[in-house]
């Protein structure tokens, strides 16, 4: 989602927590959420995973959802 920053800054916001807060839930540093909010850099898979999980978001759908990966 080209809008993530915002989705995720509202989300957060939305919780009434600070990044402090979300970073020691979801176990990541500060000063990468602050980035990630402000469009700096995107999230990677693991990231992204977290902050939908913890904040209640989606923030990209993967194309390969409920298909089996082949090897």
């Amino acid at each position: 989602d080209p809008e993530f920053p915002k989705v995720i800054r509202d989300a957060r916001n939305k919780r009434g927590i600070t990044h402090e807060q979300l970073g020691q839930k979801i176990n990541e540093k500060v000063t990468l959420l602050k980035k990630v909010e402000t469009g700096t850099i995107k999230p990677d898979d693991t990231l992204s995973k977290k902050l939908e999980r913890f904040l209640g978001i989606k923030l990209y759908i993967n194309s390969n959802e409920g298909e089996e990966a082949i090897e």
